[in-house]
């Protein structure tokens, strides 16, 4: 996971930037019938692609739980942001 490789301050920022790149590249592949030349498909795994990782048997379980609830809450908020 992406947030992982970042200190605990950065990881919010950069689940913001994951969910505006995936946007990104979901309206150019909608547009353009291509994927984004940097960010992809449209979706989140695609847009961290460019971004460094922590190797699986590297995770923390608690530092997970705590990243996949700053992703879950980014998620939400960009939800929110896009119905507005």
């Amino acid at each position: 996971m992406a947030l992982l490789a970042v200190p605990k301050s950065e990881r919010a920022g950069l689940a913001r930037r994951l969910c505006d790149h995936a946007r990104t590249a979901d309206r150019h592949r909608a547009r353009t019938q291509k994927l984004h030349p940097r960010y992809g498909t449209g979706t989140l795994m695609s847009a961290a692609q460019g971004y460094q990782k922590v190797a699986r048997n590297a995770i923390n379980p608690t530092e997970f739980l705590f990243s996949l609830q700053i992703l879950v809450d980014t998620l939400c908020a960009c939800q929110r942001d896009q119905s507005s």
